[in-house]
This record gives structure tokens, sequence and C-alpha cells, in this order.
């Protein structure tokens, strides 16, 4: 896959390729836990192991910040998703915490009655439903720009995959959301692909800001709810 990156970022910039074009043509990007595509964002980027850095930078600074604001929040939807964050003895609890961030962003950078968000328009889209595998299967076949999708709660995830126009593109088991998020905005440089802009510009807001606070970009344009939250974070 290395050699013959040069030759196939240009196939894929200059030929406009859809997801399942660009899958039958280069089948490793479709490795089963995405790591794949998480190697070729090293390569876009041009680092040795983007995944590591994201990881550090948000271990680093970002995680506690986010988790602090979060518990000071007075938005019902965050308490409630807080309250799952909080003294999990059953599971690795920084998974947990690190879940209940990636539910909760959409309603923490959102903060207000005009802009408050239902887990249907977010990045991570969680099946809630007694019979969570046709509504998964549903969701799939829905789907046309990549997003994270799940069966199961917060403490307790039963599927966590990545799908993008009608099909799953790998699953990450277990469910690790640090590493699906990495795969979720690496598979967007991967397929060159535009953030999903949404009603009002929201869902392009969650994405620019988990590109911000992850990736390091920093664009002139960010949306003013984007710049306040990250102006929010760094007090």
């Amino acid at each position: 896959m290395i050699s013959t990156y040069p030759m196939r970022r240009r196939e894929i910039i200059t030929m406009n390729l859809r997801v399942w074009q660009v899958l039958e043509a280069f089948p490793p990007l479709g490795s089963s836990t995405g790591s794949e595509i998480r190697a070729e964002l090293d390569r876009i980027l041009q680092e040795p192991d983007i995944n590591k850095d994201i990881k550090e930078r948000f271990n680093g600074g970002w995680r506690e910040r986010i988790l602090s604001h979060m518990r000071k929040s007075s938005h019902r939807c965050l308490q409630e998703i807080m309250e799952m964050a909080e003294g999990v003895e059953f599971l690795d609890e920084n998974e947990v915490q690190n879940r209940c961030i990636m539910a909760g962003l959409p309603f923490l950078l959102f903060d207000t009655k005009k802009y408050t968000m239902s887990c249907s328009k977010s990045f991570w889209i969680r099946a809630k439903s007694e019979d969570e595998d046709k509504v998964l299967d549903d969701l799939i076949n829905l789907t046309k720009s990549p997003r994270l999708l799940s069966t199961g709660n917060l403490t307790d995830i039963d599927e966590l995959c990545l799908a993008a126009e009608g099909m799953v593109i790998c699953q990450f088991r277990p469910a690790n959301i640090l590493n699906a998020v990495v795969t979720l905005l690496g598979s967007y440089y991967v397929f060159n692909m535009e953030f999903p802009k949404g009603a009002s510009g929201v869902e392009k807001a969650l994405f620019l800001f988990l590109e911000h606070i992850f990736i390091g970009q920093c664009s002139a344009n960010l949306p003013l709810t984007v710049e306040n939250l990250v102006s929010d974070l760094m007090v």
C-alpha cells in the first residue's frame, strides 16, 4: 500500500471515485478493523503515526477539559450521559468516559434550545429499539457520507461500525471509540469527501471540531460555535 500510494491518491482525487469504487479498486482500505484507513491517513498527512499523535493530543488535555465542561453543563441530555461516565467498575472507565464524550459533543457544542441536536444528526448514530439489529441494517442502508453506527448502550456496545453509501466499511471489535472516531475522520480524507453540512451547518461544525482537537487542523473559517467552545475549553 505504501509503494502504490501516489498512484492510488491521484486516481481517487482525479476520478472522484465513490466509496465502493475505492474499496473495489483497493480492497485493503476495507480492512475489518479500519487499520488501513488510519495508515492511509498517516500517508496523506505525512505523519509517521497520526493515530498515536491524536490519542496523545486528546488524552493530554482535551479529554479532561471536555469532561469538566460536560459535568458542569445543565443540559438534561448531558447530565444523563454523564451519569453513565462516572464510577464504572465493570468496564474500562476511560473507554466509557470517551464514549460519553463522543455521545455528548453535539449537546456540548450546541447547548442551546435553538441548536439542541438528537443523536440521529450526530457523527455517531446509536440504534435504539427492541430490534436493534434491524434498525442498524436500516441505518446502514440510509448512509451516504461516512458515519459511526452502533447497537447497545454506552457502557455495553454490541456492534460498532463505520458505514457509508449503504455499506459497512469496517467494524471495531472490541469497540474502541477513539479508534473509531480517528477512522471516521480518516475516511473523509481517504475517500476525498467533504464533511456533511446538515441543517444550518450543524453536522459540519461537529466534524470541524473533531478535526481541530484530534488532527490539529486550524481552519481560518471555523464556525463561531466551534470557536466559542474551543475558547471555553482553553480557559
